[in-house]
């Protein structure tokens, strides 16, 4: 081309000097594109490999422990590069996941932990009603305790069990002996205090029939 630029200043054309000169610049022209796109694969290759030694650095920083924010402060050398490089997508979409589960899981154990104080406040108020002589409710409660799934109440659990038989047999005996007052003294015409005594069986124990029916015998009487 220089030299055809040379030819020129003496002979603007010289047989095919001027096709020969079009040829060339349209040879320089694809020898310019091709070092072009050279330079733009060695600048991607070294952009991929930058982005690449960031993304391995961080992954033995955080080792897949880092929260979203985390990964993309440590990945902002190579976002700044290609914020949409898939290595950079992955890996915040990774710590994404994470973060999700620690949350998921983080709920999840305080969604266990308020149960847990459900059925610890549930067992104590079972507890609490037969302490103050309420039997039947406390027997009402024991079997509720024990039937709902509470986590982390297996001691609990076993306690109740225990309890509940004990209740039952106390419940039983009071309400047995109460009867047997009931009976005594309406057997003796006091219907007055045998309807009171049956009166209390039936209270202690609302389900028991005899009790019911020895109540509305006494007062039948009376």
């Amino acid at each position: 081309l220089t030299e055809l630029a040379k030819l020129h200043e003496v002979i603007p054309q010289y047989e095919n000097s001027k096709e020969l000169y079009s040829f060339c610049e349209q040879g320089r022209e694809l020898v310019q594109r091709q070092l072009d796109l050279e330079r733009k694969d060695r600048e991607r290759q070294q952009i991929e490999q930058q982005i690449a030694t960031v993304v391995d650095s961080c992954k033995m920083k955080l080792n897949d422990k880092g929260s979203v924010d985390e990964t993309r402060h440590c990945l902002a050398p190579a976002m700044e590069l290609d914020p949409e490089h898939h290595l950079i997508i992955e890996m915040v979409h990774t710590a994404t996941m994470h973060e999700e589960e620690k949350k998921f899981l983080a709920k999840q154990k305080e969604d266990e932990d308020q149960r847990a104080k459900r059925g610890n406040a549930h067992f104590k108020k079972a507890q609490d009603l037969r302490k103050n002589g309420e039997l039947a409710k406390a027997e009402a409660e024991y079997e509720k305790y024990i039937e709902t799934p509470y986590p982390k109440n297996y001691n609990n659990k076993e306690s109740a069990r225990r309890e509940l038989a004990a209740v039952r047999q106390e419940l039983k005996t009071k309400v047995s002996s109460l009867l047997e007052q009931c009976k005594s003294l309406g057997g003796k015409g006091h219907f007055r205090d045998a309807y009171i005594a049956c009166d209390k069986a039936s209270k202690e124990n609302p389900a028991n029939e005899q009790a019911k029916q020895s109540k509305g015998e006494m007062l039948g009487e009376l």
